[in-house]
């Protein structure tokens, strides 16, 4: 069953508008005690920004509705204010001194704790005149059928009965459900004692706005529940929800017809395709990596695509100035072999608000979905966190923010199959930490280049750096703007408080600074160990270091200065593999051995020191699940064809056994109007 939560945001004046009991006293300026004028004529509390404002009339129990002294809000008879049954997006606030009435657009509200995203209608957005920046939705129909459509993420202003406002980021869509049946809401002050005989309304029709779990401060909580029927309350006022006998819309029904949608909303940004591969596409791929360096740059002259303007720089002037901040920010304790970063803040992180309501709701989620993981997941924390004491959660003044955490999962990876990422993208009112940061310029090395030098002489060796941006420490501010909660799946506990101590995986700066402290730490090292330096500085992509040398015995040499550098900056090496039939050993350095090792793309099989074209992986169906004609015919057509390909392979090194000096490649092309051709021919 799908319960739904409607705004009813009666104000309680409606019931008291005729109180005789209740009057307003005569007008006079609370805020500096005195008669002579009133308090919309006071020119000093005009002056006073919305924030202080409404700290004063809090602090001298003042009416949030009309301003004056005397009385509470709900108990306001002032006409025009008192009654509104809708949610108004823009209500009654003190703005220039005087009472203004910015808008008078109401709509109707979904409170619903089982969406992640929030939605607006894209005709009502166009009717309050919003602006939205550019969105895909996905949505997942009955029958598990998805459909990808471009939307619009809109910023939508309301202002609950309190005065103070709120920021909703909705997401566009034609249609949130289907129109809402009016009620008789006569029965409902009968049935909730704490409405006292309060009359409430329920809005009905085209449901213009959801609010979902990413606004979950502003979720409905119960104050008393009847039965199936509960009322609950929250800054926009009381809500209702469930169903009662006594309510005659929600009786039982002979012909009912459900819909039910899911919905996913997706920045553009970060779009992930991941297309079925057929055997053409697998040796596309391979071909394309085999080619890398081949291809001019631009392809053409008077270029048209777009794709291929030549005079890009590789770093822009922003970029260089980010580099600029990430490196001031970087520090090295020699005494502990250690680096530490303070972030490159773009904006002033002392807006940020403090979360934490997002990260409990947050971590219920991640908790249903990982109870299977158990333990593998808590332990993945080990040496990246700190826990918080009670004072330390509620005396730190400086800013604070809560991140979400999620796993991702590699079956296929040895060293790493389960990995804790955590979330910097995730929006609170309106305030995103990966919106905060500066990213750098990309300190990638050219794949082409690593590539060409791993095979480029007859013995390799690749290495792979453990948790290489967890090494860089985490400066004290920046730690508490990396809290997490967590309580390793004891769900009948409060959460307890972490932060952060090192650089986690997924920030926006944390490549740019991940590297940058890796190349700097090898630069210390440029004198005494000049070969090694520069295989780390040019060979390094990412977490892997790729290299080749002429024999066994100058590669266990510099493995072995490969990691007395990177040492000394505190990283370290799970292992190495070196190619080669023999079984090498190397007392200085941990060795694995694997048939296969899949190098920047490229499975490589270090024994036969040969690259493969493809590597098989089967997906299996439920055991119990019948597979269809077509799909079993198109698994053996495929099968068939792996099996063909299996013995495809290349000779990882490029030089020729034997060669003396530099190769020397040489191209013959012919072509005609019809057709054309080239050959390329090494000579050594």
């Amino acid at each position: 069953m799908i319960s739904e939560c409607l705004t009813t945001v009666s104000r309680l004046a409606s019931q008291m508008s005729n109180n005789p009991d209740v009057k307003c006293p005569p007008k006079w300026c609370w805020y500096h005690g005195v008669d002579s004028y009133s308090i919309y004529d006071c020119y000093a509390f005009k002056s006073l920004s919305n924030y202080d404002k409404f700290a004063q009339i809090k602090r001298n129990n003042a009416c949030y509705k009309c301003v004056n002294f005397g009385h509470f809000s709900k108990f306001c008879n002032v006409s025009g204010v008192s009654s509104c049954d809708q949610f108004g997006v823009e209500r009654w606030s003190f703005i220039n001194g005087e009472r203004l009435k910015v808008s008078q657009n109401d709509i109707n509200v979904l409170w619903d704790s089982g969406s992640n995203v929030s939605l607006i209608t894209h005709q009502k957005a166009q009717e309050l005149g919003l602006n939205g920046r550019d969105v895909q939705i996905t949505i997942t129909k009955v029958g598990n059928k998805t459909e990808t459509v471009s939307s619009k993420e809109y910023t939508v202003p309301v202002v609950d009965i309190y005065g103070v406002k709120w920021e909703i980021i909705a997401c566009g869509i034609d249609e949130i459900t289907t129109p809402v049946e009016k009620v008789d809401m006569n029965v409902v002050s009968c049935l909730f004692k704490s409405l006292n005989g309060l009359h409430i309304s329920r809005p009905f029709g085209v449901i213009h706005l959801l609010i979902g779990i990413d606004y979950c401060v502003l979720m409905p909580q119960v104050i008393e529940t009847n039965g199936n029927l509960q009322l609950m309350l929250n800054q926009f006022g009381y809500v209702v929800r469930g169903f009662h006998p006594q309510l005659t819309s929600h009786c039982y029904q002979s012909n009912v017809s459900v819909r039910i949608n899911h919905i996913d909303i997706t920045d553009v940004n970060e779009i992930t395709s991941v297309p079925r591969k057929t055997i053409k596409d697998v040796l596309d791929n391979y071909l394309s990596i085999e080619s890398l360096g081949t291809s001019c740059y631009p392809k053409c002259s008077g270029c048209k695509c777009g794709n291929c303007t030549p005079g890009q720089s590789n770093c822009t002037v922003k970029e260089e100035r980010e580099l600029a901040q990430i490196s001031h920010g970087l520090s090295f304790d020699s005494a502990k072999n250690r680096w530490s970063v303070a972030y490159p803040w773009v904006r002033n992180p002392n807006l940020l608000p403090n979360n934490v309501s997002l990260a409990t709701a947050r971590l219920i989620a991640t908790e249903k979905r990982l109870t299977k993981l158990g333990l593998g997941y808590c332990t993945s924390f080990q040496n990246q966190i700190r826990k918080l004491s009670k004072d330390e959660i509620y005396s730190y003044k400086r800013p604070i923010f809560y991140i979400p955490h999620t796993e991702v999962l590699k079956p296929d990876s040895s060293s790493t199959p389960l990995r804790i990422v955590f979330n910097s993208s995730a929006r609170y009112m309106n305030f995103s930490l990966i919106e905060m940061w500066a990213k750098g310029p990309d300190m990638l090395n050219s794949l082409f280049g690593v590539l060409l030098r791993f095979r480029e002489n007859e013995v390799a060796f690749v290495c792979d750096l453990a948790k290489m941006y967890n090494t860089i420490s985490l400066s004290l501010f920046d730690h508490h703007c990396h809290r997490f909660l967590w309580r390793d799946f004891k769900v009948d506990i409060k959460p307890d408080h972490f932060m952060l101590t090192c650089v986690p995986f997924g920030d926006k700066p944390s490549g740019t600074i991940a590297m940058l402290a890796l190349k700097l730490t090898a630069e210390m090292s440029k004198d005494e160990y000049p070969v090694a330096t520069q295989i780390i500085v040019n060979n390094g992509y990412v977490d892997d270091i790729l290299g080749s040398c002429v024999s066994i015995e100058i590669a266990n040499e510099l493995m072995k200065q490969i990691e007395r550098i990177i040492g000394r900056g505190g990283f370290k090496i799970k292992h190495w593999i070196l190619s080669g039939n023999e079984n090498h050993e190397n007392p200085n350095v941990k060795m694995t051995k694997r048939e296969k090792e899949k190098v920047l793309g490229i499975v490589w099989d270090p024994h036969r020191d040969r690259t493969e074209v493809i590597e098989g992986k089967v997906s299996h169906y439920d055991w119990d699940s019948a597979v269809s004609t077509d799909i079993r015919n198109e698994w053996l057509s495929y099968f068939q064809m792996l099996f063909e390909l299996q013995s495809l392979s290349f000779p990882r090194c490029v030089k020729v056994e034997g060669a003396i000096g530099k190769p020397m490649l040489v191209i013959f092309s012919d072509g005609s109007s019809s057709a054309y051709g080239a050959c390329a021919m090494g000579i050594v």
